[in-house]
């Protein structure tokens, strides 16, 4: 960590932030067997065709699981900060995040759309990929502004029936962006022949899977629009589920990223003084001023990431309409003494 003064009241700040985290828990399908090129026969003597002959412990059924701690992760950050301390009537504090963190499997068993479980329980690093809260860039400003009118400021500094109109008046803010969280697509015990019904497959990347931006911009104003139901994050067809048997698909785990967050809160004040002792304040305060549909924060959990990769939504957002970003007013008073 670094820190400097830049000049009076103003403070420049730079961290480093690293941890490499080990035995973080797991529900471990500890008995799912090895895949195989070959389809998926419980019947047959041929191993390399009944996964039950093919389990690392035989003497548990394919879907025998225990909590254990066996994953790892990595993070690594570096922050750059800027806070100007209140004074001559403002203060604002800066900052800026530039981040990585990459697991194992941040979301097994987790609740919402990017629900997961392992691929190949016999070789975690299969699954090795960012975490499914991972989010390498992320700006956030914030700040207060007393308005330089009436009693004691740089203009009309007069007191009486003036000041209580234009003087006290003051506004705070807070603007928030930052980079969308990951999400995986995926199907369920397609190709891989392991026998165990919940195992994770993503198919195989055959092309870009992101539209052009004259492309991304035509369907952006369509969806915007009510045009043409739900918005495509990725090109489906760039996912292909003709990958070779005995595989889970070469797509890494959350290969693939929601759209950037952002949003903004402010508020504007007004403190009256009523008496030597007495203080009136009133306030509006305005929550998610921007009225986000598509960049919002959570914008990864309404993705349709878990759907099958068959499924004709898969990789998208849902129609507008259907999105409910409301945007709050609230009205304050306080008096204080």
């Amino acid at each position: 960590s670094i820190q400097r003064e830049l000049m009076r009241n103003m403070l420049l700040e730079v961290n480093y932030t690293g941890s490499n985290s080990k035995n973080l828990p797991i529900q471990w399908i500890f008995s799912q067997a090895f895949p195989s090129p070959i389809a998926a026969s419980n019947t047959s003597p041929n191993p390399a065709a009944n996964p039950f002959l093919r389990r690392p412990y035989p003497n548990f059924n394919i879907g025998a699981f225990a909590t254990t701690n066996v994953l790892q992760s990595n993070y690594n950050a570096g922050t750059v900060k800027v806070d100007k301390r209140f004074s001559n009537g403002y203060s604002f504090l800066v900052s800026y995040t530039y981040s990585k963190s990459i697991d194992q499997g941040s979301e097994v068993f987790a609740l919402g759309s990017t629900f997961n479980i392992i691929a190949n329980n016999n070789d975690f690093n299969l699954d090795k990929g960012l975490s499914t809260f991972d989010a390498p860039h992320r700006f956030v400003a914030s700040g207060i502004y007393e308005f330089p009118f009436g009693k004691r400021k740089t203009f009309l500094n007069q007191s009486g029936w003036l000041d209580a109109i234009v003087g006290g008046w003051r506004t705070s803010v807070m603007f928030q962006l930052q980079s969308g969280y990951p999400f995986s697509p995926n199907i369920r015990n397609r190709r891989a022949n392991t026998g165990y019904t919940l195992s994770t497959e993503r198919g195989d990347l055959i092309g870009d899977p992101n539209w052009s931006d004259e492309e991304w911009q035509r369907r952006l104003r369509d969806w915007e629009a009510g045009i043409g139901g739900n918005l495509f994050i990725i090109n489906p067809a760039a996912i292909s589920l003709d990958y070779a048997p005995g595989t889970f698909g070469n797509i890494p785990r959350n290969f693939f990223r929601a759209p950037f967050g952002r949003n903004l809160d402010f508020s504007v004040a007004k403190v009256t003084n009523l008496a030597e002792a007495l203080r009136m304040e009133l306030r509006v305060d305005v929550i998610g001023a921007t009225n986000e549909r598509l960049h919002r924060f959570d914008a990864a959990s309404r993705i349709l990431a878990n759907n099958l990769l068959t499924n004709v939504n898969m990789g998208s957002f849902p129609v507008r309409s259907s999105i409910f970003g409301p945007r709050i007013i609230q009205l304050g008073a306080r008096f204080v003494f």
